[in-house]
């Protein structure tokens, strides 16, 4: 998002300029040990943090939350691999779609829904121009169970649209969620062994 909730403490916004440069920031600030607690799908982020962790020989543990394909509801919900498959599919699941996805994945959304009625929710100002039959909603989390079904309600939405880190079975059985599947942790195993040579 354009304003985030920071931390307390010391805050760096912008990037490193990847491995290399992360690497001379290890070095520079003699860091002792990386958390990396970034989103599921910042894949890029979590690959250039393990890469330079391993060059530097600095302790790495990577933060992630459960997935949402062990739950129960699982098998009713509608996996994709993108953002243009989940546009694909949404089409034919409903007709009144719900959009919790960032201003970022919208774009591959706009034409196969564009006389869709759908419901957006974004923190920021979406990056693209929205169909005149979407409805816009500025919100930002985090989202409690009751008021995420009240506003599916409210709204008539059929269908529900998210990324697995935000993905809640939230809706009545009739509103099948689109998960979008997180990558895979390709790194488990070098971000394992600097933890187990940190202890």
């Amino acid at each position: 998002v354009a304003r985030p909730r920071l931390p307390v403490g010391e805050t760096r916004i912008g990037g490193f300029g990847g491995v290399a440069g992360l690497r001379s920031y290890l070095r520079d600030e003699r860091v002792r040990a990386v958390v990396d607690a970034t989103h599921p799908f910042a894949a890029g982020i979590s690959a250039n943090a393990a890469a330079a962790c391993d060059a530097e020989g600095v302790p790495l543990l990577r933060l992630a939350r459960t997935g949402w394909s062990e739950h129960p509801d699982a098998g009713r919900w509608h996996w994709v691999d993108s953002h243009a498959d989940a546009a694909a599919l949404t089409v034919g699941l409903g007709s009144r779609p719900f959009l919790s996805i960032g201003r970022q994945g919208l774009a591959p959304f706009v034409e196969p829904l564009r006389d869709v009625a759908a419901l957006v929710r974004v923190v920021d100002e979406p990056e693209v121009e929205l169909p005149p039959a979407w409805t816009l909603l500025h919100s930002r989390g985090p989202y409690d169970l009751a008021s995420e079904r009240a506003l599916l309600a409210e709204h008539g939405v059929d269908v529900g649209r998210s990324a697995t880190s935000a993905l809640q079975p939230s809706g009545p059985p009739s509103t099948p969620p689109t998960g979008l599947e997180e990558p895979g942790p390709e790194h488990a195993d070098e971000q394992r062994a600097h933890v187990d040579r940190s202890r």
